[in-house]
């Protein structure tokens, strides 16, 4: 299986765009950026172009204009991001990082019924 791309929390950003919507323009693209950040359209395109090297996104001729595409999911990658950080901070314990969320979290009634129901499905 193919090692999905590290991302920056900016390159984050611009994923989430594209997961909304694909394919999309540079000017899509940035219009829709200008809404939730305060970026140049420079920056905009240095993030397009690191993303399009790490291969996380895929870009396609269209007269007159490229159209840009995540060439990866968001499930992947939010699922290679988790296993990256319970590695890192948590030495690979999944218990561990739990054992910490709920100890750190305040749970409604509903959120820990949820949650019990969700770890009674894995079993």
């Amino acid at each position: 299986m193919k090692k999905l791309p590290n991302v920056s929390d900016a390159e984050w950003t611009v994923m989430k765009v594209l997961w909304e919507k694909s394919p999309r323009s540079f000017a899509e693209i940035a219009d829709d950026l200008k809404n939730k950040q305060s970026w140049s359209p420079k920056t905009i395109h240095t993030l397009v172009g690191r993303l399009v090297k790490k291969g996380a996104v895929s870009v396609q001729k269209e007269a007159p204009s490229f159209l840009y595409s995540a060439a990866v999911s968001e499930d992947a990658l939010i699922g290679s991001e988790t296993n990256s950080f319970v590695e890192r901070v948590f030495d690979g314990s999944a218990n561990a990082l739990i054992a910490h969320f709920v100890k750190a979290k305040k749970f409604s009634d509903s959120e820990l019924e949820e949650l019990k129901n969700i770890l009674k499905q894995k079993n």
